[in-house]
């Protein structure tokens, strides 16, 4: 048998609690849908300040890219020489004869092509030192946060820019 819930004036009668029925009202099923839904929206609030990962060091990814991105720049050259403080890598391009420099710039690596363009490289990086040798270049370096890469980069041929290469 049906019966008919009394109406109290200006309350709909869905949200009307009674103490006798069995079963949730609208108004119950909309507040714990409510309840739920702003505890569900903080799980990803928590769960990204949980796993924030220290961005100081460099990353190994980034010194692969760069590594290779040099060594292609630096065998196409048929001449390559650093400054007197070995803190800046040059080397001439076979096809135009420009200059291209990979240099320390504030807590950068970037590459300049006659001193135009800022092509950053690579970030976080606290010294680069270049040391020329007989076979090529050896490139060390030092990340802000710790963390010391070196690599040896060997050239095609044995022209030298500024002799320093019978090291």
């Amino acid at each position: 048998m049906l019966t008919r819930k009394k109406r109290v004036k200006g309350i709909p009668s869905l949200l009307l609690l009674h103490k006798n029925e069995q079963g949730m009202t609208l108004l119950e099923v909309l507040v714990s849908i409510l309840v739920l839904l702003i505890i569900v929206s903080t799980f990803p609030v928590f769960i990204s300040t949980a796993s924030v990962e220290k961005t100081e060091k460099l990353h190994h990814e980034e010194m692969v890219i760069f590594f290779s991105q040099l060594q292609l720049d630096f065998r196409k050259s048929p001449v390559f020489w650093t400054n007197d403080s070995n803190t800046i890598l040059f080397f001439e391009r076979e096809e135009d004869g420009a200059t291209i420099r990979y240099e320390l710039y504030q807590d950068k690596i970037r590459r300049r092509v006659d001193l135009e363009g800022h092509e950053v490289f690579l970030q976080r990086v606290k010294r680069m030192e270049v040391d020329v040798r007989r076979y090529g270049v050896v490139i060390k370096i030092s990340g802000v946060g710790g963390g010391i890469y070196t690599k040896i980069l060997t050239h095609p041929n044995s022209r030298w820019g500024n002799g320093d290469a019978g090291k």
